[in-house]
């Protein structure tokens, strides 16, 4: 036992030292030997036995020669990602560059180990690859993958803390509906990772996560398939009271700044927990309804149908679905196949019975209401009621952004659901925004 103990204390303290090792300095040199046509000192970097797999530098001349030849040359570099990790080898650094050259940009990724000692290098194109905004700064945010929620449910979330605070006031993102991971992934669109490294450049923690649909989501369909109790409590609301805990026992956490900040139906669930919680000081909702969930949803199939008239029948499906939950005229016995997206009645009677703008109008906290013009997810119609209904609530402010669609991306045309996975980033004056009113609350 005391082996045990003491391996264990060995791997923390090596773990520990490892977050400091960082050697950005040592990443530059290896692209300025790329550069430089210099490839046996990049030979000269790798390790042992990744000297062994490739052999020799013809493969490293080949690919930086291809990459170079298609793509321009070399002009300039930024980090994107830096993250420690572990695998059966050992502890290893990833560093994500991208690169930037004559004509289109590439993607650099080099791992070394804790000696930096080059384990492998790799270059992909950026079409598919998140990027993070232009004016992001990886020297100025630490970003910490961590487990929250229940032992028997942990929830796989990353929690971003800007590196010149010993501690700072926490933004915790609420996602949307369904099955929605920690970045409210579309392929090289991330937008909960855009808006938390932003955020945190501009001084605040934000912890994101993925929600039980996603990282537990066998689990839940034999939950369902048992008939057992699944509502918005099971969903979301469990999961946030706990994390909340469980954050107010960091350090490097301002336990008197925490912040809500809800997506779509997750500036719901913000609202709801703000209201049964004192530790939260403030709540944001992007993108929220004002309406009833399942009128909204009908609202937004009628656009739906429009735009993408091809897929009428299975929006007109789903439309009957939703007035038959609007209806009210069923119970917990229902069958679930006559529910919207086949989630058990006991949802669609929680959401039914649950007054979101009500419940907002008696928070007796700062609230801020942020919607876009291009969303048609909410839509304008959303916003303007959302003005009517709260025009006399002293603490609520409104922002409302003509560009952004759901996603919070701008276009000008109508919006799609195609373009969520068109490669963009969150806009600079969204996240300023945000973070001037999370200082003035």
């Amino acid at each position: 036992m005391k082996f045990i103990k003491a391996k264990l204390l060995l791997i923390v303290l090596f773990f520990s030292l490892s977050l400091s090792s960082q050697n950005f300095e040592f990443v530059d040199g290896v692209i300025k030997n790329l550069k430089d046509s210099s490839f046996e000192k990049v030979f000269d970097k790798c390790h042992p036995d990744y000297k062994t797999y490739i052999k020799d530098i013809s493969s490293i001349i080949h690919v930086w020669t291809e990459v170079t030849g298609k793509y321009g040359q070399y002009v300039s570099h930024r980090y994107i990602t830096y993250e420690i990790d572990s695998s059966n080898y050992g502890i290893y650094q990833y560093y994500q560059i991208e690169l930037k050259l004559q004509y289109l940009p590439y993607i650099l990724n080099i791992y070394t180990d804790m000696r930096n000692k080059i384990t492998n290098i790799g270059f992909m194109s950026t079409n598919k690859i998140y990027t993070p905004p232009p004016h992001f700064d990886i020297n100025k945010i630490k970003e910490i993958k961590l487990k929250v929620g229940f032992d028997s449910l942990a929830l796989n979330a990353c929690l971003t803390i800007p590196k010149s605070l010993s501690k700072s006031p926490l933004v915790i993102i609420i996602g949307e509906s369904g099955p929605t991971d920690r970045d409210f992934d579309y392929e090289p669109n991330k937008p909960y990772k855009d808006l938390a490294y932003m955020l945190t450049q501009q001084g605040f923690s934000v912890l994101r996560y993925d929600k039980r649909s996603v990282d537990h989501n066998l689990s839940l369909m034999s939950f369902y398939n048992l008939k057992k109790r699944f509502t918005p409590e099971e969903e979301y609301i469990f999961d946030i009271n706990k994390i909340i805990d469980q954050m107010k026992t960091r350090l490097d956490i301002d336990t008197n700044q925490i912040y809500l900040l809800g997506h779509g139906q997750g500036g719901l669930i913000a609202s709801y927990i703000a209201k049964n919680s004192n530790d939260i000081k403030g709540v944001i909702m992007l993108g929220t309804h004002s309406m009833n969930t399942l009128a909204n949803m009908i609202e937004q199939y009628n656009y739906l149908k429009v735009i993408t008239p091809e897929k009428a029948t299975m929006y007109n499906e789903q439309t009957r679905h939703a007035k038959f939950a609007l209806n009210a005229k069923f119970d917990e016995n229902t069958p679930k196949d006559s529910m919207p997206f086949m989630v058990s009645p006991e949802y669609w009677i929680w959401m039914n019975n649950f007054d979101h703008v009500a419940t907002t109008k008696q928070l007796n906290k700062p609230v801020l209401i942020v919607n876009f013009g291009r969303d048609y997810q909410t839509g304008i119609k959303n916003y303007e009621l959302w003005q009517k209904k709260l025009k006399r609530i002293k603490d609520v402010s409104f922002l409302f952004y003509p560009k952004l669609n759901h996603i919070m991306m701008e276009g000008e045309n109508p919006s799609e659901y195609y373009e969520y996975y068109k490669k963009g980033n969150i806009p600079d004056y969204l996240s300023i925004d945000i973070a001037d009113w999370l200082r003035l609350n």
